[in-house]
């Protein structure tokens, strides 16, 4: 027997327990790719989109036993369907009735990745692919589901391999929903496999903490965090010490001493609202990077932060005290070597009833443009001011001062969409002469190829 007889055999051999298409007949010989053992044809649409392996299909009828994705009445998944690996979101998926969504669904037990975020909306649907491929799934993304605490119970139980999860929770902080939900989710099993969980809705802290629970090495934590201050914190305390990368999206000001526990352990911060400096006490060792808001509180100093590399500051509006509060920060965040100021237009993520509301009251979007702008040219000029004492033109009271973040070696400014560019440039142009060895870009952030260096920073 030949070499590639005897492979062909053995993987024949190997898959015997599959069905397999009917045989062709002797009187037609294959041609093309239908020459090839069935099981490399099937293996090969694991690199495809549901609608290509449909077109494929209809290539030949060699293809069609291997890769029909019809489903009416009783009629067996075929093995292209019944081996499929992994399910992305595609176009033609949101079009999908339930019932067709579900059978769908039913035909792929052998899953281990599912992207399903901006498709799979409905709690029954999600609770039908963890049925079918719970005990084979490693990632699932279906963020866009509100799940019932039912659901939740189910995937703790049923995704024993479980990596990486984000999904939504059926439940409303402000009204008693939020305790009957906790109520109902009980105590969760432990899910040891679990290392990235997202929860894309807010909760009340009695479900914060039975999640962390049940998630007792996770490295990742993307989330909303409770509206109350109080139960934010509480939570918060609960985050295991395994976590390494942490966003926290919460209304109320987050106090870093709620996270000390994890000082040995946190690489990367991200805190979308007012902030609190940590403790005294408190040193974190591991940060290398840390996104804020503006808007931070209280005294920032560098021995916290001895290995902090990169700093992103969100600037969302323009306060009195906002040069103040950045220059307590950047003080305290002396040693690091990249400096990120994110410009961001708030009008933009703004409904139309909102901005209608606003210009009821006089506040027009370019009011938002300028309070931005202005804000960009204070942090330029304080930049300026502090970072080159010698310079002539720098104001004695500045060259008195200790320059802020003297190891800076690159500095970005990065915006989205309607600011004003022209003034924005202006505004650390002077910086940019000045200080000729660092590193500085200015762009828009749909276009900055640096992004996807942040964002792969951050874990996402």
């Amino acid at each position: 027997m030949s070499a590639s007889n005897g492979k062909r055999a053995r993987l024949d051999s190997d898959n015997s327990s599959w069905p397999q298409p009917a045989a062709a007949s002797a009187s037609t010989p294959l041609r093309g790719m239908a020459r090839l053992p069935s099981d490399c044809r099937v293996y090969m649409t694991q690199f495809l989109l549901l609608r290509e392996i449909a077109r494929l299909a209809s290539s030949c009828k060699s293809f069609n036993a291997l890769c029909s994705l019809k489903l009416e009445g009783g009629t067996q998944p075929s093995l292209a369907l019944a081996r499929r690996q992994l399910l992305t979101e595609e176009k033609s998926l949101s079009a999908l009735g339930e019932q067709e969504m579900q059978r769908l669904l039913r035909s792929m037990p052998m899953l281990k990745e599912a992207f399903l975020a901006g498709v799979l909306r409905a709690d029954a649907d999600l609770r039908v692919l963890i049925e079918t491929s719970g005990a084979s799934l490693q990632l699932l993304d279906a963020r866009d589901v509100r799940a019932s605490a039912q659901t939740w119970r189910l995937a703790f139980s049923c995704c024993v391999n479980l990596h990486a999860l984000a999904i939504g929770l059926a439940a409303n902080t402000s009204s008693s929903t939020s305790s009957s939900f906790a109520a109902g989710l009980g105590e969760l099993p432990g899910l040891n496999s679990l290392r990235k969980l997202t929860v894309c809705t807010l909760m009340d802290g009695e479900t914060g903490c039975k999640l962390l629970r049940a998630c007792p090495r996770i490295e990742t934590y993307f989330g909303m965090f409770p509206a109350n201050d109080a139960e934010a914190q509480l939570m918060a305390s609960k985050l295991p010490r395994s976590v390494r990368t942490l966003m926290i999206v919460s209304s109320c000001t987050f106090h870093l001493a709620s996270i000390e526990h994890l000082q040995s352990s946190l690489a990367r911060l991200f805190v979308t609202s007012r902030c609190q400096a940590p403790p005294p006490s408190a040193v974190f060792r591991a940060l290398k990077t840390i996104w804020l808001n503006a808007q931070v509180v209280g005294e920032w100093r560098p021995s916290q932060f001895p290995a902090l590399k990169r700093v992103i500051l969100e600037v969302t509006t323009s306060m009195p005290d906002t040069v103040e509060r950045v220059t307590a920060l950047l003080r305290g965040l002396a040693s690091a070597r990249e400096l990120v100021v994110r410009l961001v237009n708030p009008w933009l993520s703004l409904t139309s009833e909102q901005q209608a509301e606003l210009l009821a009251h006089g506040v027009a979007e370019n009011d938002v443009v300028a309070m931005i702008t202005n804000a960009a040219q204070a942090i330029g000029t304080l930049l300026l001011l502090n970072s080159s004492p010698a310079s002539a033109q720098t104001p004695p009271a500045a060259a008195t001062s200790a320059p802020l973040l003297p190891a800076l070696q690159r500095l970005f400014v990065v915006h989205n969409s309607g600011l004003e560019t022209g003034k924005i440039e202006a505004a650390f142009a002077t910086f940019r002469a000045e200080r000729p060895s660092v590193q500085t870009h200015l762009a828009n952030e749909d276009h900055a190829t640096f992004l996807d260096e942040l964002r792969s920073d951050l874990g996402e």
